[in-house]
């Protein structure tokens, strides 16, 4: 019945404004992972007052929560979760890009 969650942070180049969809693969059994708003970067202006986007890009958070099922079974060794991203394009799912491999376990209630 844990949760635990990770941020990510993206960085927009090139124009891309479409959507991506992340996902993790690989989850250990009874662990499911859904999509989170988070908080958004704030960055200082420019010293000059010139428009930051053009020199820089764009700077958005995502967040990943990883939720344990009350009946979720411990695991002995750490299984590897692929972080992966999709853009959607033009109403369709792009391939999946890992973004990181993650090691996970499932640990008894009270351990560290």
């Amino acid at each position: 019945g844990a949760t635990h969650s990770i941020d990510i942070n993206i960085e927009r180049e090139e124009g891309f404004d479409g959507l991506l969809v992340f996902d993790a693969e690989g989850l250990p059994p009874g662990v499911t992972a859904s999509p989170a708003a988070a908080k958004p970067i704030e960055r200082p202006p420019l010293p000059n007052g010139g428009k930051l986007e053009r020199y820089t890009p764009g700077l958005q958070n995502a967040a990943l929560v990883f939720i344990a099922a009350l009946d979720a079974a411990t695991t002995t060794t750490a299984m590897k979760v692929r972080i992966v991203a999709r853009p959607l394009v033009k109403g369709k799912l792009g391939e999946p890009i890992v973004v990181k491999e993650l090691p996970m376990m499932i640990l008894p209630e009270g351990a560290t």
